[in-house]
This record gives C-alpha cells, sequence and structure tokens, in this order.
C-alpha cells in the first residue's frame, strides 16, 4: 500500500503516485516527492523530462524504440530481477546460494551503477546545468518515466558534495519488488539491488564523489516499504548502524516506520573499492616507510664507507710505519747478534770471562727472536702493499726439514725431536721462504709444549703434492678459537701467556698459499696440535698479491 498521502493510478502494468501536500512541507510532484527547498529544481526537471518522454517512436519493422532521439530497450522487470538470480543461483549451486546471491547482487549493482552515471552524464549535458542539485533533479523524475519505481526522498536527507552527503529516499512501486510479490516470491533480503545502484551512480555523477546505496528495508522481503540509505562507502556503516540504533530505540518516525531493520549488505564493488583504498594507503605508508629505512641505510652506508675509508688510512699510516720500525731495526738488530756470537766464540779467553757465555747465548737468542718478528712485520708491510712474492727453484724438502729440526733441538731441552721421511723429496719451491714456514710451525710446537713432550715431523709424497705433518702433546687450542688461529695478530688465551703477537701463522698462511698449497690444523682427541702443510711436487705457484 502507498504510504498515507498519496493517490494511486494505474497506466498499463506500473503506478505512479501523486502526493497531496503534506503538513511536514515536502511538496507534491507528479512523478517524485521531494523537501520544500528542492522544488524548483525537480519542477524544472519534471517539465524537461516530461517533454524529453513526450517525443517517443516506436518502430517495430526495425526493432527500435526511440526517444528523443535517442534508442531505448525494453526489458521485462522479473527478468533482471528474479530470473537472473534464479539463473546465478543455478549457475553456482556448487558454492551454495549464499554466495549465489552475492555474485547476483554484486553483477546487478554494478551494472545498474554504470548505467545511473551514464544516463546523468547524458541529461546533465542536455539540460545544461552545474549545480549538483539541479543535476540530481533529473534522476528520480527520469527514474519514474522509464519505470524503475518512483522517488519519495525524506527531508532529514543532506545531499552535499563532500563526506557528509547522506539521502534516506523510499522507491514505492520498485520494479524489483514488484516482480517478487508478482512471482508470489519473497527474498532472503532486499532485492531491490538495480535500484540501489542506478540511484547511487546518478548521484554519484551529480555530486562528483563516491556514493554507495543500501536498502534496509524491501516489501519483497518482509518490509513495509523499499527504503534506501545512500552516503559515501567510507560513511555508509556508520549511518547503516546509526540508522539500526534508532529504529530499535523506536524515538523517530522514520525508525518507527521501519519494520525490518536488516539490509541487503554494502555491495561487493564497493567494498572491495574501500579495501582497495585501504590497501593503497598501507602501501604508500609502506613505501614512506621505506624510504625513511632507506636515507637511514643511505646514511649509515655513507658513515660506514667513511669509516671503512679511514680505517684504510689508519692501516696504511701503521702498515707504512711497521715497514720504517722494521728496517729500522733490521740493521743493529744483525750486528746484535753478531757482536753475541763473536763474544761467545771468544768466551773462556782472556777477552771474555767464560760466565757471561749464558748470558751472551741468551742475546743471541732474543735477538734471532726478535729479528724474526722484524721480518714478520716486513711481511706483513708487503702483503698489505701486494708486494709479498716468492723465488722458487727444486729444493730438497728433507734438507730444509732436518735443518729447522736440528736448529730447534739446539735452543731448547725440553722437547725430543722424531723427523720421519725419505732420503731425498725434489720439490719447486721457494727454499728461504719454505724454510720460514717450517720454522713458525716448529717453533709453535714446542712453545706450546711447557712440560715438553716428543714433536714429530713427518715428510710425504702424496701423488703430485708434499706434505708435512708436524704433531705435538703440548696446550693445544680452545675450540672457540680454533677457526682464527691463521687470522692476523690473533692470539688465544695460552698465546698470549706464552708470548708472541699472532703473526707466524698467518704469513705462514701467505707463503703457501703462494705456493699453490695449503695449511691446515687439526686438534686430536687426546690433546696437542698436529699441523700439516702441503704443497705441489711442480711449479703451481699462484701469483703473488
Amino acid at each position: 500500500m502507498p504510504r498515507s498521502g498519496h493517490v494511486t493510478r494505474r497506466s498499463g502494468d506500473r503506478v505512479l503516485a501523486a502526493k497531496t501536500r503534506h503538513s511536514d512541507k515536502r511538496t507534491a510532484l507528479e512523478t517524485v516527492s521531494v523537501p520544500a527547498p528542492f522544488r524548483p529544481a525537480f519542477r524544472r526537471a519534471q517539465e524537461y523530462v516530461a517533454r524529453y518522454f513526450v517525443r517517443k517512436v516506436a518502430d517495430p519493422r526495425r526493432g527500435t524504440i526511440s526517444i528523443s532521439g535517442e534508442r531505448y530497450i525494453l526489458v521485462r522487470a522479473a527478468s533482471m530481477s528474479v530470473e537472473f538470480f534464479e539463473l546465478v543461483a543455478s549457475l553456482y549451486a556448487d558454492k551454495g546460494a549464499r554466495e549465489a546471491r552475492t555474485v547476483a547482487s554484486n553483477i546487478l549493482f554494478d551494472v545498474a551503477h554504470a548505467i545511473g552515471k551514464a544516463d546523468a552524464k547524458t541529461f546533465h549535458a542536455r539540460m545544461k546545468v552545474s549545480d549538483p542539485i539541479e543535476k540530481l533533479s533529473a534522476g528520480p523524475v527520469h527514474f519514474s518515466f522509464a519505470g524503475w519505481a518512483y522517488v519519495d526522498i525524506f527531508p532529514d536527507s543532506r545531499p552535499s558534495p563532500d563526506e557528509d552527503f547522506y539521502l534516506i529516499y523510499e522507491h514505492p512501486y520498485s520494479f524489483e519488488a514488484d516482480a517478487w510479490s508478482r512471482r508470489g516470491k519473497q527474498g532472503e533480503g532486499p532485492v531491490c539491488i538495480m535500484n540501489a545502484g542506478y540511484s547511487s551512480g546518478w548521484c554519484e555523477e551529480s555530486f562528483g564523489l563516491p556514493l554507495v546505496s543500501v536498502e534496509v528495508q524491501c516489501t519483497a522481503a518482509r518490509g513495509r516499504r523499499c527504503r534506501f540509505i545512500m552516503a559515501p562507502p567510507s560513511r555508509i556503516e556508520e549511518h547503516l548502524t546509526r540508522y539500526a540504533e534508532r529504529g530499535s530505540r523506536g524515538k523517530t518516525r522514520s525508525a518507527r516506520m521501519t519494520g525490518n531493520l536488516g539490509h541487503a549488505g554494502i555491495p561487493e564493488f564497493f567494498q572491495r573499492k574501500r579495501l582497495e583504498d585501504e590497501l593503497r594507503r598501507s602501501h604508500e605508508d609502506l613505501e614512506r616507510r621505506v624510504e625513511e629505512r632507506t636515507a637511514e641505510l643511505r646514511e649509515a652506508n655513507e658513515r660506514l664507507r667513511n669509516e671503512i675509508v679511514e680505517r684504510r688510512r689508519a692501516e696504511e699510516v701503521r702498515d707504512e710505519f711497521l715497514s720504517v720500525a722494521a728496517h729500522e731495526l733490521k740493521t743493529p738488530l744483525t750486528s746484535l747478534r753478531g757482536f753475541a756470537q763473536l763474544l761467545m766464540r771468544q768466551a773462556g779467553e782472556s777477552v771474555v770471562p767464560p760466565r757471561l757465555r749464558p748470558a751472551l747465548e741468551a742475546v743471541d737468542r732474543q735477538s734471532a727472536k726478535l729479528g724474526m718478528l722484524v721480518a714478520q712485520l716486513l711481511d706483513v708491510s708487503r702483503l698489505e702493499a701486494g708486494q709479498l712474492s716468492i723465488e722458487p727453484r727444486m729444493t730438497d724438502v728433507v734438507s730444509l726439514v732436518r735443518g729447522v729440526a736440528s736448529a730447534a733441538e739446539a735452543t731448547t731441552t725440553r722437547c725430543e725431536f722424531e723427523v720421519h721421511c725419505p732420503p731425498r723429496l725434489m720439490a719447486f719451491l721457494d727454499p728461504l721462504r719454505f724454510e720460514q714456514v717450517l720454522t713458525n710451525v716448529v717453533d709453535n710446537a714446542v712453545k706450546y709444549s711447557p712440560k715438553g713432550g716428543p714433536v714429530v715431523i713427518d715428510v710425504a709424497a702424496r701423488g703430485a703434492r708434499v706434505r708435512i705433518t708436524v704433531t705435538d702433546e703440548g696446550l693445544g687450542v680452545p675450540a672457540e678459537h680454533r677457526a682464527r688461529i691463521f687470522d692476523r695478530y690473533f692470539q688465544a688465551h695460552a698465546a698470549r701467556r706464552l708470548g708472541g703477537m699472532g703473526l707466524g701463522l698467518y704469513i705462514s698462511r701467505q707463503i703457501v698459499e703462494l705456493h699453490g698449497g695449503k695449511i691446515e690444523a687439526a686438534f686430536p682427541q687426546g690433546g696437542g696440535t698436529r699441523m700439516v702443510v702441503t704443497v705441489p711436487i711442480g711449479d703451481r705457484r699462484k701469483k703473488a698479491r
């Protein structure tokens, strides 16, 4: 039934409403009911649209219907409502009735929304209007003439071109609700999806902002009216919630008329758009944070670069100092050791008393140790400058090993030496540099065996390579330090107690690698250390770095 104050008349299968004047000051028009302030604009629109629809030409022989030069088509109301839903439901039967209704609603809403926008744009151009209310006015009038529904806009609507836009209205005689009623069917929820889509599309084009309309009551779903709320997508849920709360309290006229407070739900198109907007904002926020983080990393990277440059400069100054210091120390150390050895040879003669011989031997040993340290510092400097090189030639490895073992045995009494090797084994290597490697390895074995014990040296040929193994039963190296024993200046705790700067193994590894070989350390379970040096027999050395 129409609302109080309406008079109905039939024209074919459609019913139009003519409304008399109300005490609430809404103005009666033939095709639409609007609040009084909007009457002039809607009356002009009604006059224009009425003239527009008068010029109607139907030519069945050509299959055309033209209205004011625009081609129109007639579509059965039921085919765009009930039957469409049933078709989609059958196609999506395996997804369930709820999914089928959602898909059908989304398609109908999106199509109607697009049609509403397109029709509005055409009529705005024809009517030569620019004011939003003027643009809106033709929509409900055209709606009525085109057979969609009569439109009744409520006085508490706020049609403003901003986020505060709010429209509450009814569609008496909605073609969709009527189609369901004529079939004797009742919807699971409001069914006037195309009505909502078309009207929100027209208003969106008129006001220049996104709008969505939701049906909150429907006569085809046990409601007393086909009532709608229209608002921007970001505000629609707020308005729907407030409308439902007002209805539950029963404090307003519109709420008391509500009856059924269920609604068709926000169209998926706008839900998706809102999610896309939120995703875009999140993406923009993420990009902003990435830019900030990138700037921080760039600054940190620049600081690190500067620190690396400063460190390299410091290392260059250090290496230069070491080189100069080593050269400055080398000459006096050579002289000091030479004088100590000369005096030792004269010990027992009247020039040098015999009691001074132990002191002279200590001077000789410490001078030799200091000389080796100076040589290591020079090697470090050469390594950093890429100038450390070798001069290999065919050399008897056995002679080198026996010489190093004899020299070590002569300087210590706490360790016994065992040398296992063939009579002769030739290899292409630098004898002075390789002797330096062997001396470092053997000296470490003695140094880290404070309680004595055997130092065993094995020399063997393994295919095209020479392998030299030096094994001791000394202190070994703690597990947490073993991966670093070849690092420059590294010393484990035991090494610090026993002296040394952590250069011997570092230099030794560089020399062995220049020969194309490798040096490795192993630590037997019972204790001690096993150092293994392997080099090619032939000339397979690496280029000097």
